[in-house]
């Protein structure tokens, strides 16, 4: 946080921790979207934090293929639930 406050300034810094401090806020999965962006500015990382719910993520995925089957299979589940309801 000291580096934040030095480089950007207070006020980005106070927005970052706003931004973390949603009651719903998943900080493993804020971590692994930023370090898969590469994400370099606190700008970057509050924009990510406020729409971290637009991201899916998979903690046992390591690969690409992984990522697509397991989404893949959740969309056919989601669309077979939403079928069975109305």
């Amino acid at each position: 946080m000291d580096g934040i406050i030095r480089s950007e300034g207070i006020y980005e810094a106070n927005t970052l921790l706003r931004a973390l401090d949603a009651d719903n806020m998943d900080l493993d999965k804020l971590t692994a979207v930023a370090e898969y962006a590469d994400v370099d500015s606190t700008k970057d990382l509050i924009a990510l934090a406020e729409h971290i719910g637009d991201f899916v993520f998979f903690k046992d995925a390591e690969d690409y293929e992984t990522v697509h089957l397991l989404f893949f299979f959740i969309c056919k589940i989601v669309k077979s639930f939403n079928k069975q309801r109305f």
